[in-house]
């Protein structure tokens, strides 16, 4: 009987240790597939695409690595890529990011990803729609809202109605924040085209926000010089 008992121990032992061994495997599978920066990790990622991960860490540091990509397609590293190489980015970041939102639905920068990996192929119908499931799912995300509001200035005259009002939602929101409200001001400083529909929004805040937004765009003007 006691050694039945240390078999069976054993070999649930083993079991757990191939397990724990498996999980280790998909868990740094995407950097196994090797690079040393996002560039590299995502252009190896067309060759062998990497597992999503099983935990929520683990997926955002894949599709933070596809957002520092496909956010920057004039960056110096894109240039020593391939065509090949470059065109199939978006597509397997697409795939990455809707491996996670199939099996988590309120998965908001997973939907950011999926939204910035179709507005490189130009299909603005599913950029909206996962556009939209990101503003949804993570609503009083700054740090997404603030990704969120750089895709959706960028293709601004292809949102719908709802992805443009949630659009505006995200600008009042940052706007009202220690965090986003420096990014606004930058903007506005940078994109002409920005300022009037900013200003809209900030004259419908308190006196006390309206100074605070002032008092950031004169310091972002100031370190622009």
């Amino acid at each position: 009987m006691q050694l039945g008992i240390q078999s069976s121990i054993a070999a649930l032992s083993l079991a757990l240790l191939a397990t724990g061994a498996a999980a280790m495997y998909v868990e740094s599978n995407a950097y196994l597939v090797g690079g040393d920066t996002s560039f590299a990790r995502v252009a190896n990622w067309t060759i062998d695409a990497p597992h999503p991960g099983w935990s929520i860490a683990t997926e955002n540091v894949n599709l933070l690595d596809c957002a520092n990509v496909l956010k920057a397609p004039n960056a110096l590293a894109m240039r020593y890529l391939d065509e090949g190489t470059k065109s199939a980015m978006a597509p397997t970041c697409l795939a990455l990011a809707r491996a996670v939102t199939t099996n988590a639905p309120a998965a908001s920068f997973a939907w950011y990803v999926e939204a910035l990996a179709l507005s490189w192929t130009s299909n603005f119908a599913e950029m909206n729609d996962a556009l939209r499931r990101s503003q949804l799912t993570g609503a009083n995300e700054q740090w997404i809202a603030e990704l969120r509001v750089a895709l959706a200035e960028a293709h601004l005259d292809q949102l719908q109605p709802a992805v443009l009002q949630a659009h505006e939602s995200d600008l009042s929101m940052l706007v009202l924040s220690a965090r986003g409200i420096a990014s606004i001001a930058r903007r506005y400083t940078t994109d002409t085209g920005f300022r009037h529909r900013i200003v809209a929004i900030v004259e419908t805040l308190s006196p006390q926000s309206q100074q605070d937004f002032l008092n950031h765009v004169r310091s972002a003007l100031s370190k622009s010089r």
